[in-house]
């Protein structure tokens, strides 16, 4: 049913439980599971260009460690996810990847790191409008 399962992460609860549903789910289907995470500017003050790049680039280690403590699990359980990092906001990354790699299930937690406010009125609104891949949300 399922062959190619995304899972989009950070560094919540609701990521980790997500991420344990989505475990659970390529387990059962012998699915392959691309993990995503995504970071971007605009969490950041605007800079100057040089130091845009700069504070990207702090960011990276992290995102690469972040991943890593999502891929050991796997690993143990005798699964390869494919990593990827990203450079965008991510739920324009989520939705592009989604297409892009013609993938059959999105599973995600309820919330991430963001404010309430910003899961209501911004990216989660956009992603849910744009989105044709299903998707179950996981998490608390």
């Amino acid at each position: 049913m399922y062959q190619k399962i995304l899972l989009p992460i950070d560094a919540s609860a609701s990521s980790r439980v997500a991420a344990a549903s989505a475990q659970g789910l390529a387990c059962a289907f012998n699915a392959r599971l691309l993990l995503v995470h995504s970071f971007h500017s605009n969490t950041v003050p605007d800079l100057a260009p040089g130091a845009l790049d700069f504070v990207e680039r702090s960011f990276y280690p992290e995102s690469e460690d972040l991943m890593q403590s999502y891929l050991g699990p796997l690993n143990q359980a005798g699964l390869a996810g494919e990593p990827l990092l990203v450079r965008g906001d991510p739920a324009d990354v989520v939705v592009a990847l989604a297409q892009q790699r013609q993938v059959d299930l999105i599973v995600m937690g309820r919330h991430g790191q963001r404010s309430l406010k910003h899961l209501f009125l911004g990216s989660v609104s956009r992603y849910q409008a744009h989105r044709k891949t299903p998707s179950f949300r996981s998490g608390i």
